[in-house]
């Protein structure tokens, strides 16, 4: 059984915008600012403003790539180290459909957020790796979704 696991991977999966979304994003944002500028709502008009405007930012922006490594000493982000100690458990589980990569998720014991997940690169053996985390982890069946999860592999 393999004790090393190495890899790189984006931080999430990224999808080319075409011209259409753009002006779809764009035409959204001027009828709402337009309609908040006749009802006086005149932070609501800001607020849009600055939504749409980060969205159109963020969304020509590729992602980062990061070094992820599990080994038998923990869970390795960027040079960043997580015990093992700190999680409860873990899901290795198949891209999700209309996305590419295969995920991990691990389950935080004290942390703000409940579980993090991260995209695993192709080369890795998801078996192997599943089989390795079983010894340190509790495996559990389903990765977790959310509505936010949802909407952000829809968009």
């Amino acid at each position: 059984m393999q004790t090393n696991f190495e890899w790189q991977a984006p931080e999430y999966e990224w999808t080319e915008r075409g011209n259409d979304w753009y002006w779809v994003l764009g035409v959204i944002a001027v009828i709402i600012i337009g309609l908040s500028v006749y009802f006086k709502n005149y932070l609501l008009g800001i607020l849009v403003l600055l939504g749409s405007t980060l969205i159109f930012a963020f969304s020509k922006r590729a992602p980062r790539d990061h070094d992820f490594s599990i080994s038998p000493e923990g869970f390795f982000v960027d040079g960043h180290t997580y015990s093992f100690s700190e999680f409860e458990g873990f899901t290795v589980s198949e891209p999700p459909v209309n996305q590419n990569y295969p995920r991990v998720t691990f389950y935080k014991k004290f942390s703000p957020t409940p579980y993090s997940t991260y995209l695993i690169d192709f080369a890795v053996d998801t078996d192997e790796l599943r089989e390795f985390l079983a010894n340190k982890l509790e495996e559990r069946e389903n990765a977790p979704t959310s509505r936010v999860n949802a909407l952000e592999s829809y968009f």
